[in-house]
Parts: C-alpha cells; structure tokens; sequence
C-alpha cells in the first residue's frame, strides 16, 4: 500500500490482522510489532485478534500475557474475549488468574458495565457472599 501512495494506519493493519486472526498468533504479533515499530500503536481491535489467536490454539498462557499488557497500555480487550479468558483459566485450575482478571476488569470500567462481569463470576464460582463490589 505504501509503494501505491496509501499510508498505512491502524485501521489497515487490523485488516492485515484479521487475515490471520484464529490461525496464526505468530503472524499477528509480528504485525503488531510492525505496527508498533512504525511509531502506530495497537489498539483495543489488535490485541482482541492476538488473544483470539492464542485462545483458538490453546496458548493460555500467552493469552494472559497480552492482557497484562493491554492493561498496562490502558487497551483493556472486550467482554467476549476476556469471557473466553477467564472461563479457560478456570478450567486449567488457574483462579487466581482468573480472579484478577475479573478484579482488574471491575476496576477499569464503570458500574453500569459490571453487570455481565459480576454474573460470570458467580457462574465460575468465583465470587464469595461478601465480596460484592469491594476490593480487597
């Protein structure tokens, strides 16, 4: 696109992204660095598509990574995607993982927003009768 004229924006690369989102988290990180190094930063869509990716081929670990790491660049990924997050850490015995997702989360966003959080808590059995909305 470059040699054509076109500029390349973080809207086009998530399109280059979205290519490979599900099947290659190699390839998805490696546009996002390119990004990264082109001086765009990745935004909330990005990093939805890298833990998409490492969801889809079971790389947990990772997944939590660049959670981490969207949180700390204040890029926090949308409801579905970390749903898929904490509901794979509970199966691989990882509460406590999973408890501070769900933590960090309920800080993040306001009130209004806790609603599908609070329920996929209680679902997971991670909240206990006196927790409510206090943080510890």
């Amino acid at each position: 696109m470059t040699k054509t004229g076109c500029e390349l924006d973080v809207a086009a690369y998530n399109v280059r992204i979205s290519c490979f989102q599900g099947r290659d988290p190699e390839k998805v990180k490696e546009l996002i660095d390119d990004m990264s190094s082109l001086g765009l930063k990745p935004d909330t869509i990005s990093y939805n598509y890298l833990m998409t990716s490492y969801f889809k081929r079971g790389m947990l670990d990772e997944a939590k990574k660049v959670f981490k790491e969207s949180v700390r660049l204040n890029k926090i990924p949308d409801f579905n995607t970390l749903k898929y997050l904490a509901e794979g850490l509970v199966m691989k015995k990882m509460t406590k993982d999973a408890k501070w997702l769900i933590r960090t989360v309920k800080k993040t966003f306001p009130p209004n927003f806790l609603n599908a959080w609070t329920k996929l808590e209680k679902e997971l059995g991670l909240s206990s009768c006196s927790d409510g909305n206090a943080e510890a």
